[in-house]
């Protein structure tokens, strides 16, 4: 009942089955079936012909738990001269690595995906708990300008709404100390902000921002953070109850735009290249050498 059967898994997916029936009749010679490639198994795993006749149901199922590269092949059922040939498509997609980040990059789920809702309960996908990395997850990505292959997360869903991600935690690298700004809401929505207010943490510290109810987003201050690691999560008043929930709308990522002049830090607001070649760095309406000393 089947000419070709796709047996291709994705990222997350393990194992994909497909029932057919093989009948014939008048049917002479010796019955078999060809061998199956790796990863395949046949139930029943033979070809049994009783007076000439066949009507069996088979169920053909592959399993994979690391990347196999796309292939094809033959699955032959035989009896004397007589042949049915399923074409086999099948592979495992590869996990792709993540990226680091080394600019300015705002990550925007209102424009990240025209999906409404991808929630990970599917027997085949990863679940709520599982750390994944979003370019690896078809339907998400939006091309470059989303980053999705920096971008990790776990959580429960990957686009609610077409607005926004909830889940447990974001996290990225980037190669450059810089800033982080988050806008997000709660998961629900609370009565009492003394104890169910969710609370932005970046790098498992706790910051000012913190929202009550989810019909009211939060955009948090422009946060400092270090080159490497940058995770974002959400904490309730009692930290003991450890990471929560939270829906989170944008995060931008901003490279740090200070330098260094003597022992403080300032903001550059400008960079000038004079005729004699001098880098001067103009602050609040003055204007500085290179080594830190003001000119008139």
């Amino acid at each position: 009942t089947e000419s070709a059967l796709d047996f291709s898994l994705g990222v997350y997916e393990t194992t994909k089955s497909a029932t057919f029936t093989v009948s014939g009749y008048n049917l002479t010679g010796e019955a078999s079936v060809s061998t199956l490639p790796d990863g395949f198994s046949l139930d029943p795993a033979t070809l049994t012909i009783t007076d000439g006749a066949v009507e069996q149901a088979y169920t053909l199922t592959y399993t994979a738990d690391v990347a196999v590269a796309a292939s094809n092949a033959d699955l032959v059922f035989t009896v004397g001269e007589t042949t049915v040939t399923i074409a086999l498509t099948y592979g495992k997609k590869a996990k792709l690595s993540q990226t680091t980040v080394s600019g300015d990059i705002t990550w925007d789920w209102t424009k990240a995906s025209a999906t409404k809702e991808i929630k990970l309960t599917a027997e085949t996908k990863p679940t709520k708990n599982d750390t994944i990395l979003l370019a690896d997850y078809d339907g998400i990505n939006n091309g470059e300008t989303f980053r999705s292959d920096a971008l990790v997360v776990c959580g429960e869903y990957l686009m609610r709404d077409s607005k926004y991600f909830q889940g447990g935690y974001i996290s990225f690298n980037t190669d450059k100390a810089g800033t982080v700004q988050v806008e997000f809401s709660n998961t629900g929505n609370r009565t009492n902000a003394d104890t169910e207010t969710r609370y932005l943490y970046v790098n498992g510290a706790k910051t000012a921002a913190g929202s009550l109810v989810s019909n009211t987003n939060t955009t948090s201050d422009e946060i400092a953070v270090p080159a490497g690691k940058v995770e974002i999560t959400f904490m309730l008043p009692d930290e003991e109850q450890g990471n929560q929930y939270g829906r989170v709308y944008k995060v931008i990522y901003k490279v740090s735009t200070s330098t260094t002049i003597g022992e403080s830090q300032v903001e550059v607001k400008a960079v000038k290249v004079i005729r004699d070649g001098q880098l001067l760095i103009i602050r609040d309406g003055k204007t500085y050498t290179a080594q830190g000393v003001m000119l008139q």
